[in-house]
C-alpha cells in the first residue's frame, strides 16, 4: 500500500493540472458580460436616436444585449399607437449599430412566445 501511495498522489496531482473545458467557457462568459456592459452604454444614445413617428403613443428600447451570433448589440423596441383609428403595436429586434431589422411582431394580441424564442436564440 505504501508503494502505491506516491503513484496515486502523482496521478491526482497531474489530473488536477489537466486542462478542462470549463476555462474557455468562463472566458467566453466574462467576455460576453463585458460586451453586454458596453451595449448598455449605447442604450441612452439609442433611445435618443429612435425617430419620432407621428400617431405613435410611444417608441422605446425595452432591452439591449450583446449577441454572440451577430457579434453586435441588439435591442428590443416597442411602439404603439393608432393608425387610421385602429390600434397599432409593433415589437422589433434590431441591430443597435446598423438598425437592421432582425425580427418583428406586429399584432397587439399576438403571443410573444415566438418572439421570445428568437431573442433567446440571439442571446446565446
Amino acid at each position: 500500500m505504501q508503494k502505491l501511495l506516491p503513484a496515486l498522489l502523482a496521478i491526482l496531482f497531474l489530473a488536477g493540472c489537466a486542462p478542462t473545458s470549463v476555462e474557455p467557457n468562463a472566458e467566453t462568459a466574462t467576455d460576453n458580460f463585458e460586451k453586454n456592459l458596453e451595449c448598455q452604454k449605447v442604450r441612452s444614445d439609442l433611445r435618443d436616436e429612435l425617430e419620432y413617428e407621428e400617431n405613435l403613443d410611444y417608441r422605446f428600447v425595452d432591452a439591449i444585449f450583446y449577441s454572440p451570433k451577430t457579434n453586435s448589440c441588439l435591442f428590443v423596441a416597442d411602439q404603439a399607437g393608432y393608425i387610421l383609428g385602429e390600434r397599432f403595436c409593433r415589437t422589433t429586434l434590431q441591430d443597435a449599430f446598423t438598425n437592421e431589422l432582425i425580427f418583428e411582431k406586429n399584432n397587439c394580441d399576438e403571443s410573444f412566445e415566438e418572439f421570445d424564442r428568437i431573442v433567446a436564440e440571439y442571446k446565446n
